[in-house]
């Protein structure tokens, strides 16, 4: 029996985007290893020259893609079978929806690798904002087509309308993109051009980190598949850890852009030898970065995780069981947000040295570490859903401290004694934030909606409020709340980041961290 909001329509959509998912997110998508060899490339080379090899990439890139989604289109069946066995046993009804989903959105694989192209292009170019906001698009579409559904009353499949969103939100983010291209005078996507990668210099740098690149995301997707193949026993998880995810990965995924997108041509400037003594600073200063983003954000996610679940998701099908499944599966995934920022940050630090094997190796790693921690948490321990995000924390964590290890091998110490301190007070201080989070809503903020509920509804029972506008009150209230909470931890991080800055010990620390300009200089002299 599945609980309200996670049945079979939406652990059908999960099981049925984890390929083109794959290919949207990892492979094309930002930051992903498109994105970042043609990035890495482009940074060298004439705009003429940038010009034509982003047109090459886009070609050889898109044909060989659209073999993939062919083949995707025409295997959809047995693909599903292969990444969720458990579907067959425990309902067919959910594997054959999963297969008519995967069917509808096989072009996403062609699509991923000409967005991914664009990406790069675009951030080479410094323009950041266009990349940062067109992967929403995808998401929108998706809601779109919910409520589409809604107000079809149910006349269209609602699996199909899900599958039908995500596709067209994909092919919308190609339309902007190369839109964006076109306007900028980077180049002109969809001119066909030939240039041999056995013999050109600038097509063997893009392959050499892409290749290596796109396959150690594979590996990062087989973990992922893993997860799900552990899931399809559990019903309903394959659903929660998809909510979950969303919820993590909506700031997640904008603070991991706005970190990312500026470092990688940073460190890509800095590769020579002789400039290492500057890129070991800015890979300390961008790990720093990611710490204090990352941080905070666990910090204001899990203490008001449930009261969240609630204002986005609990109503109608989603009921309380469905929110306590998601809540304990959202607090895992906010936990492992500094850990997953800090790997994506090493990882480009590898990628700008023209350096794609050594995150391959760790991600090869990194998968028997996951299906060993899946086993054990899930079969030994009974853990649920929530050791699957678990072990998945613990694999980051893991590839971290080996990154970590083969980067110094590879430049140097990054010289981290010197600066221990403010990681530390970055720590602190985020405990301290979710500490003031907690209090303010469990303390204030749920007494007052507490109070309030009742007093809504006794004006609805009176006919002096439509009902509708009563739950809508009650919402409200919640939903402010819970912002308030997020806010007033939030002001506390920044407010003791601020103390640790000016006081003098921390001064001197952050002015390691963050050189100041020579106006900051002469300002301060």
């Amino acid at each position: 029996q599945t609980k309200g909001g996670i049945g079979p329509v939406v652990d059908a959509y999960n099981y049925a985007q984890i390929i083109p998912g794959f290919f949207l997110s990892i492979v094309g998508g930002i930051n992903g290893p498109c994105h970042t060899a043609v990035a890495a490339t482009l940074g060298n080379k004439s705009k003429e020259e940038g010009a034509k090899l982003i047109e090459a990439i886009s070609s050889l890139v898109g044909a060989a893609l659209l073999v993939a989604s062919i083949g995707i289109l025409i295997f959809s069946g047995p693909l599903i079978d292969l990444a969720a066995p458990g579907l067959a046993q425990t309902s067919a009804v959910t594997r054959d929806m999963a297969a008519k989903q995967l069917a509808i959105m096989s072009p996403c694989a062609m699509l991923s690798g000409l967005l991914g192209v664009a990406f790069g292009s675009l951030s080479n170019a410094g323009l950041y904002l266009i990349p940062a906001l067109s992967p929403a698009l995808t998401s929108i579409m998706v809601i779109f087509t919910v409520v589409a559904f809604e107000v079809s009353g149910g006349a269209v499949t609602a699996s199909l309308l899900l599958a039908i969103g995500f596709t067209a939100g994909a092919f919308l983010q190609w339309l902007v993109q190369t839109s964006a291209m076109s306007l900028a005078g980077i180049s002109s996507p969809l001119r066909w051009r030939w240039l041999n990668p056995m013999k050109h210099e600038g097509m063997q740098q893009v392959l050499r980190v892409m290749f290596p690149a796109v396959v150690g995301s594979g590996m990062l997707q087989i973990a992922t598949y893993i997860d799900l193949y552990f899931a399809s026993f559990l019903p309903g998880a394959a659903a929660g850890l998809g909510y979950a995810n969303l919820l993590a990965m909506a700031p997640l995924g904008v603070l991991s852009s706005s970190l990312l997108l500026p470092i990688l041509p940073r460190f890509s400037r800095l590769a020579a030898p002789e400039l290492r003594p500057q890129l070991r600073l800015e890979i300390r200063k961008a790990a720093i970065v990611a710490l204090a983003l990352g941080l905070p954000l666990a910090a204001m996610l899990v203490p008001v995780a449930a009261p969240i679940v609630r204002v986005v998701f609990e109503r109608k099908a989603f009921n309380a069981a469905a929110g306590v499944l998601v809540t304990g599966l959202l607090q895992c995934y906010a936990i492992g947000a500094p850990v997953y920022l800090l790997r994506d940050v090493l990882v480009r630090a590898f990628y700008a040295q023209g350096d794609g094997n050594s995150p391959f190796w760790v991600s090869m790693a990194a998968i028997g570490m996951n299906a060993l921690l899946d086993w054990y948490f899930i079969t030994q321990i009974g853990l649920g859903a929530q050791g699957l995000v678990l072990a998945t924390v613990l694999v980051n964590l893991a590839s971290v401290v080996l990154l970590y290890g083969m980067l110094v091998t590879k430049i140097g110490s990054l010289r981290l004694r010197e600066v221990w301190n403010l990681p530390v007070w970055i720590l602190l201080s985020s405990g301290l934030a979710a500490t003031t989070a907690h209090f303010t809503y469990e303390r204030f903020a749920a007494a007052v909606v507490a109070w309030f509920t009742p007093k809504a509804f006794w004006v609805v029972e009176r006919g002096a409020l439509p009902v509708k506008l009563g739950h809508l009150a009650v919402w409200g209230a919640d939903a402010g709340f819970v912002g308030l909470a997020a806010l007033s931890g939030f002001l506390v991080f920044v407010a003791l980041l601020f103390v640790f800055k000016s006081s003098p010990g921390g001064k001197e620390v952050w002015d390691k961290v963050f050189p100041p300009t020579e106006d900051e200089k002469l300002a301060r002299a």
